[in-house]
């Protein structure tokens, strides 16, 4: 199970680094690049347990102005891994804290389920962190935060170079 798991994360990074890394079109106007280019963010986090297994998690950012795109992971080491992809838009800089918060549409995969639902990450320079709260579905398969404002943090990721992150989760694959 969690080799099937980790073959797919991996597949999925693969993915996403040759569609950011090897566009189209090498030619661009300056004005596109300017405002097209995306701003690439990376986290992980990682610890053992007593067990000597690992908890977890990673997420890559992909932000373009106010749009946002990317990958979220949750492995705990005890429980059913939790990974898809997301896209959202991201908030002003929070002045007290210096972060935003990427508020998403999640399609995640869990248990062989795939199912949309809503995600908030906060992130800044140096950390970010998924927001979990109770769920409901909003009537039409896709589960929204029933209140926005009973939010829990789960693990702290730390930045991390996006190639570093890479070589991360290939090198679990051995």
């Amino acid at each position: 199970m969690k080799k099937s798991i980790l073959i797919l994360i991996l597949t999925g990074i693969s993915i996403f680094i040759i569609v950011r890394y090897f566009p189209k079109s090498t030619v661009q106007d300056t004005a596109s690049v300017e405002t097209n280019t995306p701003i690439d963010m990376c986290y992980f986090y990682e610890k053992e347990t007593a067990t000597g297994l690992f908890d977890r998690s990673w997420v890559i950012l992909s932000i373009v102005g106010t749009d946002v795109t990317g990958e979220f992971y949750n492995i705990p080491a005890e429980k059913d891994a939790k990974t898809g992809s997301f896209i959202g838009n991201v908030g002003p800089v929070k002045q007290q804290s210096m972060s935003r918060t990427a508020s998403l549409l999640w399609n995640s995969s869990a248990e062989g389920m795939n199912v949309q639902e809503q995600l908030a990450i906060e992130f800044g320079d140096g950390s970010a962190v998924a927001l979990y709260g109770e769920m409901v579905d909003r009537g039409d398969g896709v589960y929204m935060y029933k209140d926005t404002n009973a939010l829990t943090p789960g693990f702290n990721m730390w930045q991390i170079d996006c190639i570093q992150l890479i070589e991360k989760i290939t090198a679990l694959k051995k």
